[in-house]
């Protein structure tokens, strides 16, 4: 073995010597593994007790997000509803505030994705196993030294060879995340993941190439969980930003959500509102255009309109009690066509040919009761053309309406 790797180990092992809890280390998790493979006992572990925050009566916003000192264990608490937003006020909803300190001003393009090996599943020969454990050793030693580019390089040649544990995956993992290849870190501590889905380490990778990315809510969850599993003090505060984060987007996405169903709610009314009213102006242009009604079919007087007479006309209570004459009445060209013949009675013979009109003027004519009507009235016969007036006066009765004379 090299010299200078034996005197780095030397030196390394007595730190180790005067501080036993160094093993403990989360740098060391490599060494820690190999040495309780061959049956060493390590020293209990310290334990981690952080003082309890002080008891808090109202909740108040703080510029930074208090920073937590023990494992999050607490149920979190039920969200409340956000307000309906009104539509006034939505358009000017700023966005959430963010702690963005953790993401990257530039993300690199990772144009050339590293091997990932032949999955967790290839057959490895004992050589390529051996070769794998070697390079990894190595990669961690030019870690150490600083020299990221060739950690990288052996923990590739590690993971090519034994592709099947999770080990060299979240050591290369950790070398991208100082090399600010997030990309590239999200994507190892995935396949590390894969094979090991309790693993604190991938999760904490993970969770700070999220958060190195701008994605809150992503680092928020594998951050939590990397916590829960091992608590470790280096990413304490980047895991407490990205809870800040993550709980202030979820609060802006409810706020967001409830403006646009309430913006749903009230189009939806007022399409409702205006098919109604249109509704109601066809309703009424209809009614117009129908002409006066039953009710309307009489003068101040128990007179008809434009026939003259008050109320002497004979017959008239059986013109009021015959539903279908009324109902004939009503049509806008059967009165516009009696209105032309009282004015001229020389205009029947232009109506003569309509069998609306000739039979509304039968009906009359024997409402009237025939001939009994006498004076002036539409004189017996037939009307110009031929049209059946009634006998001895036809519509008898009307000679004091405009229809006199006929």
């Amino acid at each position: 073995m090299d010299g200078t790797l034996v005197t780095m180990l030397q030196t390394a092992v007595d730190k180790l010597k005067a501080d036993p809890s160094l093993i403990h280390n989360a740098d060391l998790d490599f060494f820690r593994d190999y040495v309780t493979s061959l049956g060493a006992t390590l020293p209990p572990q310290a334990s981690k007790t952080a003082p309890q925050p002080e008891p808090v009566k109202e909740e108040t916003p703080a510029a930074d997000p208090p920073v937590a000192k023990t494992p999050p264990t607490e149920t979190p608490a039920a969200e409340t509803p956000a307000a309906p937003v009104e539509e006034d006020q939505a358009e000017a909803l700023p966005p959430p505030e963010l702690d963005t300190s953790p993401a990257l001003a530039t993300v690199d393009d990772d144009s050339n994705p590293l091997p990932q090996g032949a999955g967790s599943d290839a057959t490895v020969s004992e050589e390529d196993e051996q070769k794998a454990q070697e390079s990894r050793s190595a990669g961690q030693m030019a870690q150490a030294d600083g020299n990221l580019d060739e950690a990288v390089k052996c923990f590739t040649d590690s993971i090519v060879a034994d592709p099947r544990g999770s080990r060299s995956f979240i050591l290369r993992a950790k070398a991208l995340l100082k090399q600010k290849k997030p990309n590239a870190a999200l994507r190892d501590a995935s396949a590390a993941l894969q094979r090991n889905p309790d693993s604190a380490g991938a999760f904490k990778c993970r969770g700070q190439a999220y958060a190195m990315l701008g994605k809150w809510i992503e680092a928020n969850k594998d951050l939590s969980q990397a916590m829960s599993i091992d608590y470790d003090d280096s990413i304490a505060e980047v895991a407490a930003i990205c809870k800040a984060n993550s709980k202030a987007i979820l609060s802006h996405e409810r706020k967001v959500k409830a403006f646009e169903e309430e913006n749903k709610a009230k189009a939806a009314a007022k399409a409702n509102a205006e098919a109604a009213k249109k509704a109601e102006a066809a309703k009424k242009a209809a009614s117009a255009s129908a002409g006066p009604g039953p009710a309307g079919a009489s003068a101040s007087a128990g007179g008809m309109p434009g026939m003259g007479g008050a109320g002497g006309m004979p017959g008239m209570g059986n013109i009021m009690s015959d539903p279908e004459l009324m109902a004939m009445m009503s049509d806008p060209e059967v009165m516009t066509a009696l209105q032309e013949v009282m004015a001229n009675p020389a205009a029947m013979a232009k109506h003569q040919g309509n069998p609306k009109i000739a039979r509304v003027i039968s009906k009359l004519t024997a409402a009237m009761g025939g001939g009994a009507g006498g004076g002036a009235g539409m004189g017996g016969g037939a009307a110009p053309g031929g049209a059946p007036m009634g006998a001895a006066g036809g519509m008898g009765g009307m000679g004091a309406s405009p229809m006199g004379g006929m």
